[in-house]
């Protein structure tokens, strides 16, 4: 139930429906909704959502817009801190408040309706220049029309005779080309015969050159000694390929051989380069043994010839016992560093135990001791502030008595009870005088329409003068082309003379752009053939880095024979060691056996007997391991030897390519000289190509061109000419009809009487803006009195709350000073147990470091002497097997076998040289025979040429014959004759025809645009002009309206945005009990870009104020500051807009706030109850916890008794339950 704006009462009810699923999921939904007004006669009217929006009328009743019901008055504890939200948020919701969206969209649409006016007025005032321009060239379309239909007549009868004249002509040049072509047949054979004459005797003498020796008997004769000798070519070419045969075959059987040799040489390698191994092996390993002796003191008495075995048996023992006795000094150390080490951690146990407790009770005296100061200091900024209440009172009594004497002076000045009435007597005469500028307007129009005729006459004069005098500065300008092309200035018909002299020029150019074809075809040959060596350059390029990738990918380097010789060397001795490792398996297993079978067993090396049977077993385990490890090291062995096998087949398959490479790179610098002279000989000819296009440009560029840009010149002096006789005709034509205007009454004197209206209007404008200015200074002083006179009252009331200060904190001070004291003895406690813990730790780290120390030592000569003995186990491994497999015999049957194959390989060297040498000579004799055979072919090849010679001169002699009987030059006189002729009269119907053409056209045009486009077009200048007119008035008045209102919005804005920041400072400094922030207040910043612009916006931010300092309030205060400066800004709001409803409701307000503040809050809220509970429409809603806040408040209102609390039955049920104050005081 609630009261509207006009006092009636009024019911609102709510249905609504909760429903629980299965799953606990529940339902809520509005059902109904139902407003009751009750009218002043006692009737009720009822209304549902089914007549109209129940929400909506609800709002309307309360007198506040919707924004202000859910962002100020009714608010959720949730979204209650949004004036510190972000910055578009804030706008939103303050624009929202502000209905700045509604405003700036009328605004908008009166800017959208002014841009169209002024679109249209654009488009008419540039189609007003059109039209104006429509009837002047109406008259000249009939004047040509007239015109080019006598010339149309004149031209057609013309051409008609040239006609007549080309076809007589026509008919004598066809029987004279039937001649021409006739004659072209008999020189075109004539030529083609002397052609292949030519060839054929280029061909005797090219072969008469080449010949050592010209036969001169029968040709039977020599066909036969052809025949003879091919058959003998013949057989010395069989003879050749057996040679050939028989000399593969034995390289054949030479590298079969070597290869067998090869595979000799890495096995006799190996077994030289193990037997020098072994030697040095042994030495190194009696050289270690007696430096060991003397290191260690071992104490060996072995003769110095002893054998090794014997020698590094007794080492190993030794080794072994020495070992022992380092790890039973390891153990003991170990025991020895746990026991202390455990002594000193329990005693750093406890220390740090005690330390912890002693922190824990500094930290809550500190605590307890900050939280006292900060109480003392907030006393201390009240105690500050009380002291200066008194000054700020006495400075507020001279601010309200200045205030006073101001407003008391305008009053004086101007009686702001007559300025009402002035600023209206000044709108009216405005508005006077806005009439009498409209009828000077219209008359001034009317004026101008009724010169619109002599204009016209002037417009055809001046248009005659510009086109005089453009046609005599062409000819001018053009005078010099003309006589320079034509050899004089022409009279008439300036575009026919120039196009002939066109048309000869082009001949010329005709000319020499064959030659220069000729000779670009000739170096495009050449280009081609060069290009094909290029070609051939790259590709054998290619080919030899191809070669030199291939040999470098499989070699490493380009010295192929060097890389087989160092592979077959890795190859053999890694053979040599693959023998070595199956080999020694067998002799691993045998020891071990005899090792184990054995009871008084010795090492098989050394043949030192073993001192107990774990030695032995030890020895046993050890070469059994190395057992387990040879089938893997035999496989990689095995795959590394695959690997470079199948390398050095890689590299011997190379050799054909290293041939290859060899060859090519004798070929490339061929080629390159090869190129070289072609680029030399396409220089030259590119140097005379470049000649002949340059004299073709000189006479297209500059000769051609000029006389084509001459061609537009003269069709320019034609077409002056022919619109200078027009407007000649067309001026001759008009009658000047022009009515006179009244004598005194002109344009200048209707616009001088215009200016001075507007100076009137404008003093008048400006006189009101003088009264609208004092009337808003003298309510912003009445104003500002009463905000100075409402802070003086409050700080009366707060000087009597000092007492109560002044003895909480001397409370305070006796409290801080003992907290004080027993806060310096913890502190000495706490840094007590500090040292003494340091010092525990420190001699623990110290005992660990040592302990650890001697450990190390302990396993770095246990880990010594192990490492000696695996070492000289393995060396005396090595020299044991290359002793026991038998390899110095090997290798003498090796080096037997070499020597064997040297000797086979020799003598069939021999006999390869000898066989070599029999091919040389058959393929020497074979090149001479071919010579003598070439020879031969010549021979037979001249005497045919010279009966085609002889045969070719008589076809010559019987053609020239036929061509002297037909008379050439007589025939060429004649046809030029005809072709003069022809030129001539195709020129003239050329001639005629273009002009009929033009004036055909001409005439088409220009009744196609009388027809159409110039139709009415005086009716249409008229009406565009009136229409113009209207749109610009309007256009004036909606920028006068967009002005009118948007002044008003931001005045109403930027008042309210003052309103608000009043009430949000003075609700701060009685709330809020810090002093680090003085007051706080909402900062807009207008997107100011002139008034006409309707994107006008403002954006919000909350800013803290210290020292006249401004920083913005969200991301630097507390969640208390947030809060509370979320609920003085709603309260700030519903102060300025909710004079309508005085209804305000706080959502848990004590959210985060500190005592101090909540009490401020309290007496804020009291204060603001106090002043409105005056008012019949006034309500305050506080939901709330906080109990202390609810008995604050209650303090400070003594006439609130009620409050109201919700609870829960006892059978579960929401009760709300009314509940006296009185009870939690």
């Amino acid at each position: 139930m609630f009261r509207d704006v006009r006092g009636k009462q009024n019911i609102v009810t709510r249905s609504f429906n909760m429903k629980q699923n299965k799953t606990n999921a529940g339902t809520f939904k509005t059902v109904d909704a139902a407003l009751v007004q009750h009218a002043a006669d006692g009737s009720k009217l009822h209304v549902t959502p089914k007549c109209m929006d129940v929400s909506a009328t609800i709002t309307e009743l309360l007198g506040v817009p919707r924004p202000i019901l859910d962002n100020v008055i009714f608010c959720h504890q949730a979204d209650s801190c949004w004036p510190l939200s972000e910055g578009l948020q804030l706008k939103t919701k303050f624009d929202n408040i502000f209905a700045a969206t509604q405003y700036l969209k009328l605004l908008d649409s009166i800017r959208q309706l002014k841009k169209e006016y002024d679109a249209e007025v654009n488009v008419l005032s540039k189609t007003m220049i059109h039209l104006a321009k429509r009837k002047e060239r109406a008259q000249e379309y009939e004047d040509e029309i007239r015109s080019c239909t006598r010339q149309f007549e004149e031209g057609k009868a013309n051409c008609q005779q040239v006609e007549e004249k080309l076809s007589d002509i026509t008919k004598k040049w066809e029987e004279v080309e039937k001649k021409e072509a006739e004659m072209k047949e008999i020189e075109a054979s004539l030529k083609l015969e002397q052609d292949k004459l030519d060839g054929t005797k280029s061909m005797c003498e090219r072969i008469k050159k080449n010949l050592k020796e010209i036969y001169e008997g029968p040709v039977s004769e020599l066909k036969g000694e052809i025949e003879d000798f091919e058959a003998h070519v013949e057989r010395q070419k069989k003879s050749l390929e057996g040679l050939q045969e028989e000399l593969g075959h034995l390289s054949h059987r030479i590298n079969d051989m070597t290869n067998e040799k090869s595979e000799l040489l890495p096995l006799l390698g190996q077994l030289e380069s193990e037997k020098r191994a072994t030697d040095i092996a042994t030495k190194a390993l009696e050289e270690k043994i007696e430096k060991l002796n003397d290191k260690l003191g071992l104490k060996l008495l072995l003769p110095k010839h002893s054998p090794i075995s014997e020698k590094v048996s007794s080492v190993l023992y030794e080794l072994s016992e020495l070992v022992k006795g380092v790890q039973q000094g390891l153990e003991n150390s170990k025991r020895e560093r746990d026991a202390k080490v455990k002594e000193q951690q329990d005693r750093v146990d406890n220390l740090r135990e005690q330390k912890s407790k002693s922190e824990q009770r500094l930290e809550s005296t500190r605590k307890q001791v900050s939280e006292n100061q900060k109480e003392m200091m907030q006393i201390r900024r009240e105690l500050l502030q009380a002291e200066t209440y008194c000054s700020q009172i006495r400075s507020y009594e001279n601010e309200i008595s200045d205030l006073q004497g101001k407003v008391a002076g305008l009053e004086a000045e101007i009686p702001m009870e007559n300025v009402r009435e002035r600023i209206d007597t000044n709108q009216k005469l405005r508005e006077d005088l806005r009439q009498k500028l409209e009828l000077l307007s219209r008359e001034l129009v009317d004026m101008q329409k009724l010169s619109v005729e002599q204009a016209e006459i002037e417009h055809v004069r001046k248009e005659l003068d510009e086109k005089r005098n453009l046609l005599e500065s062409t000819k001018d300008e053009a005078r010099g082309k003309f006589e320079e092309l034509l050899g004089n200035f022409p009279s008439t018909d300036f575009a026919t003379k120039v196009k002939n002299k066109v048309r000869s020029i082009e001949d010329q150019v005709s000319v020499l752009r064959s030659e220069c074809n000729k000779l670009q075809a000739s170096e495009s040959s050449l280009e081609t053939r060069q290009r094909m060596v290029k070609e051939d350059l790259k590709r054998k390029e290619a080919e030899l880095e191809k070669i030199k990738k291939k040999i470098m990918s499989v070699c490493g380097s380009e010295g192929l024979d060097d890389s087989i010789a160092e592979l077959n060397f890795s190859i053999a001795q890694l053979r040599d060691d693959k023998g070595c490792l199956n080999g020694s398996e067998l002799i691993f297993k045998r020891y071990v056996t005899k090792i184990k079978k054995e009871s008084s067993a010795c090492c098989p090396l050394c043949k030192r007997g073993f001192s107990d049977s774990r030695e032995a077993r030890k020895l046993a385990d050890a070469i059994e391991e190395k057992i387990q490890r040879i089938p893997s090291e035999l496989e990689k062995m095995t795959r590394e030897l695959s690997e470079k096998e199948a390398r050095y087949n890689a590299m011997m398959r190379l050799k054909g390519d290293e041939e290859k490479m060899t060859k090519l790179r004798l070929e490339v610098p061929d080629l390159e000289r090869q190129i070289q002279e072609m680029d030399d000989h396409l220089e030259r000819s590119r140097k005379l190509c470049a000649e002949k296009v340059e004299a073709l440009d000189v006479e297209e560029v500059f000769n051609l061109e000029a006389a084509r840009s001459l061609v537009r010149d003269a069709e320019t002096i034609d077409r002056l000419e022919s619109e200078v006789a027009s407007l000649q005709r067309k001026l001759s034509s008009r009658s000047p009809g022009v009515r006179r205007l009244k004598p005194g009454r002109t344009a200048d004197v209707l616009a001088k009487e215009i200016k001075n209206l507007n100076e009137e209007v404008k003093a008048v404008d400006e006189t009101t803006a003088t009264y609208r200015g004092k009337l808003e200074e003298y309510q912003q002083l009445k104003m500002s009195l009463n905000e100075v006179q409402s802070t003086k009252l409050k700080l009366e009331s707060k000087m009597k709350e000092e007492s109560h200060l002044r003895d909480r904190k001397v409370k305070l001070e006796v409290e801080i000073e003992k907290l004080k004291a027993a806060e310096s003895g913890l502190v000495r406690e706490t840094n007590n147990f500090e040292q003494e813990l340091c010092q525990a730790g420190h001699a623990k780290e110290a005992t660990v470091k040592d302990a650890e120390r001697l450990v190390e030592e302990f396993r770095s000569r246990i880990s010594n002497r192990e490492a000696e003995k695996e070492e000289i186990q393995k060396s005396f491994a090595a020299i044991k097997a290359f002793s026991e497999n038998g390899k110095l015999e090997k290798l003498d049957n090796v080096r037997a076998k070499l020597s064997a194959f040297q000797g086979k390989i020799d003598v069939l060297e021999r006999e390869k040289f000898e066989k070599e040498a029999s091919i040389g000579r058959l393929q020497k004799n074979l090149s001479n025979e071919e010579l003598r055979q070439r020879e031969l072919k010549d021979n037979l090849q001249l005497h045919e040429l010279r009966v085609e010679m002889v045969r070719r001169e008589t076809h010559i002699r019987q053609i020239r014959e036929q061509l002297d009987s037909l008379e050439v030059r007589n025939l060429q006189l004649e046809k030029r004759r005809i072709a003069e002729k022809m030129q001539t009269l195709r020129e003239e119907r050329e001639y005629y025809d273009v002009r009929c053409k033009e004036h055909r056209i001409k005439i088409e045009a220009a009744k196609r645009e009388l027809a159409g486009h110039f139709k009415d077009a005086k009716k249409e200048y008229v009406h565009d002009l009136c229409k113009m007119k209207l749109k610009e008035k309007l256009s004036k008045e909606q920028d006068m309206y967009y002005r009118a209102i948007n002044y008003a919005v931001l005045q109403y804005h930027e008042q309210k945005m003052k309103d608000i920041n009043k009430v949000i400072r003075q609700l701060w400094q009685e709330t809020y009990c810090g002093d680090d922030i003085e007051y706080i207040k909402i900062k807009t910043e207008a997107d100011d870009k002139g008034l006409t612009n309707s994107k006008r916006t403002c954006n919000y931010r909350v800013v803290m104020v210290r020292g006249n300092v401004e920083q913005d309030m969200r991301g630097r205060c507390s969640a208390g500051q947030k809060v509370m400066a979320s609920i003085i800004i709603r309260l700030a709001l519903a102060e300025t807009f909710c004079h309508n409803c005085g209804i305000l409701a706080l959502d848990e307000p004590t959210t985060n706030l500190d005592r101090a503040n909540i009490r401020g809050l309290a007496a804020a809220l009291a204060n603001i109850i106090k002043e409105r509970m005056a008012q019949k429409n006034f309500q305050m809603i506080i939901i709330t916890h906080d109990e202390e806040f609810l008995r604050t408040l209650s303090q400070r209102l003594p006439t609130s008794e009620f409050f109201y609390k919700v609870e829960k039955s006892n059978l579960g049920y929401t009760t709300i339950r009314k509940h006296l104050l009185s009870a939690i005081m």
